[in-house]
């Protein structure tokens, strides 16, 4: 059984009432779906990134790695 704690069944409660949601349930439901479009996105998003970056060192567009961190202190404004 799902316990809610008194803020968030308050919450849902309010979008009920508010005629969002016909039932409570839903409220929890679209909560999910959103949890879940969210960790697939960035899970693509991960993907397509790792993707990228294979294509950029086969094109040729990579550096060492000293040099590479050195390019990220220095954006941060960090020292070695």
């Amino acid at each position: 059984m799902l316990e809610l704690t008194p803020q968030q069944q308050q919450f849902v409660e309010a979008q009920v009432a508010a005629g969002n949601f016909s039932e409570p349930t839903e409220v929890v439901q679209a909560g999910l779906d959103l949890l879940r479009r969210s960790a697939q996105r960035e899970h693509d998003e991960t993907v397509e990134d790792i993707r990228q970056g294979l294509q950029d060192y086969e094109d040729g567009k990579s550096q060492p790695l000293a040099e590479a961190m050195d390019d990220i202190r220095s954006e941060l404004g960090l020292s070695k």
